[in-house]
């Protein structure tokens, strides 16, 4: 490959494209030259830097979205132009292209009247920038003509309260097995806490009834069965609707890099990216308060990867999400303070939705794996919260409804033994309280 630091190089494997490629070029007065070795493309740029690379996606040795992943990862060239130029022209492969970095992408077979132009509008700063987090659409019909007419009280409904499976069931519960999602919805407006599969049906209500425009989505971490449903929220493809997503940071993974991956990445469900109005927020242990007359308050759960409880307050009434949590219980000493904490943040909720995922027997086959058994959820909430109201959540995926019926048997059982003043629902999908 020739030395000289071209304007434009062109990497293309296709002789007859490559060549056409190269000769509009040099007919609007670029100096450019053509390679069809990928392999040879990142040593030549770092020897003699051009203003701009075309690379074709498809090729032999390195493929086009690995060099412009190359590119734009090495400080010393990153500053290049990349334009994508392929007949792989999926919607889905220009998120990715654009999320790494490229500044055009340009379908094959392209105008050649137009072509130069745009290779030289790129070169001048013009052009697109890369894929925004949020796009704009024009608006369009909704799939309803319901209109939306918001709670006069609190209304939580249950929408997948399950652990993520190894396996995908094969047997039918009455109690479900979408993964984590609730949904809280006041006179001041919707938040869903957490978006696992859950949040999938409860996008399609949403749509059915037109409504609520603007939604609060909060999410306590990360982990799969908690996001699982967010990149195929329904709501998220439709204009007109505005989603604003709350969540704590993690050192391996921050909120924007979540959102980036779900709806812009290359392993997106969707195929183009969210029509909706997307904002984020980054929360921490603190108090805020995200809409008039609702606050949110934050507390760090103990369990793997950076997470949170969550407590809505409004109308009076307090609201308090821990979907994975292990509490010590009786082991807990002096210098875990855990479970001092949490009493202190659930105190007088009037429901506490909270992880119980193991029976007794089990939990102690995983304790410090994040999760709880239902008697020291029960005991802290009762006890020493003076919560009015438990609903046991997260259960364990392989659990029978037998099982889980036992469960609810034996908690109640031990509440009327202990003489507790505290009622306890297991969490099973289409649960609807209202407060």
């Amino acid at each position: 490959m020739p030395q000289d630091t071209p304007d434009v190089l062109v990497v293309d494997d296709d002789p007859i494209v490559g060549q056409l490629t190269l000769n509009l070029l040099k007919e609007a007065g670029l100096k450019a030259t053509l390679t069809s070795d990928s392999e040879e493309v990142i040593s030549f740029i770092q020897k003699a830097p051009p203003k701009l690379v075309i690379l074709d996606v498809m090729m032999p040795g390195v493929d086009g979205i690995t060099l412009l992943n190359q590119i734009k990862s090495d400080p010393a060239v990153q500053n290049i132009k990349v334009v994508m130029l392929s007949g792989k022209s999926f919607a889905v492969e220009k998120q990715r292209a654009y999320k790494l970095g490229a500044d055009l992408f340009i379908e094959k077979p392209y105008d050649i009247q137009t072509f130069a132009n745009q290779i030289i509008s790129v070169i001048k700063g013009g052009g697109p920038k890369g894929m925004p987090l949020a796009p704009k659409a024009p608006p369009q019909p909704q799939e309803t003509k319901s209109e939306y007419i918001p709670p006069q009280n609190v209304r939580i409904r249950i929408w997948g309260c399950r652990g993520l499976s190894p396996s995908i069931p094969s047997q039918p519960s009455r109690y479900g097995y979408q993964t984590s999602c609730v949904s809280v919805e006041t006179p001041h407006g919707m938040f869903i806490l957490d978006a696992g599969s859950g949040i999938i049906p409860l996008g399609h209500e949403i749509l059915k009834r037109g409504g609520p425009k603007e939604l609060w989505i909060l999410m306590t971490h990360f982990h799969l069965d908690h996001v699982l449903g967010l990149g195929v929220f329904p709501c998220a493809q439709r204009a007109g609707y505005k989603i604003h997503i709350g969540g704590a940071n993690d050192p391996e993974k921050n909120l924007q890099g979540l959102i980036q991956e779900v709806f812009y990445g290359s392993f997106s469900s969707f195929s183009q990216p969210p029509k909706a109005e997307i904002d984020l927020y980054e929360l921490q242990e603190d108090f805020y308060d995200l809409i008039p007359n609702v606050k949110l308050s934050t507390l760090y759960s103990n369990h793997p990867t950076t997470t949170l409880c969550f407590k809505l307050e409004m109308k009076g009434k307090k609201i308090v999400y821990c979907p994975d949590s292990e509490i010590y219980g009786e082991e807990a000493t002096a210098l875990q303070d855990y479970d001092e904490k949490l009493a202190n943040f659930c105190e007088g909720a009037d429901i506490l939705i909270h992880n119980a995922q193991f029976t007794e027997e089990d939990y102690e086959k995983h304790k410090k794996e994040g999760h709880s058994c239902p008697t020291n959820v029960l005991e802290l909430a009762a006890e020493r919260a003076q919560v009015k109201e438990v609903v046991l959540f997260h259960h364990d995926a392989s659990y029978s409804d037998e099982a889980l019926d036992w469960i609810l048997a034996n908690s109640q059982k031990l509440i009327n033994q202990k003489k507790w003043k505290i009622q306890c629902q297991m969490a099973k999908e289409g649960l609807a309280i209202e407060l």
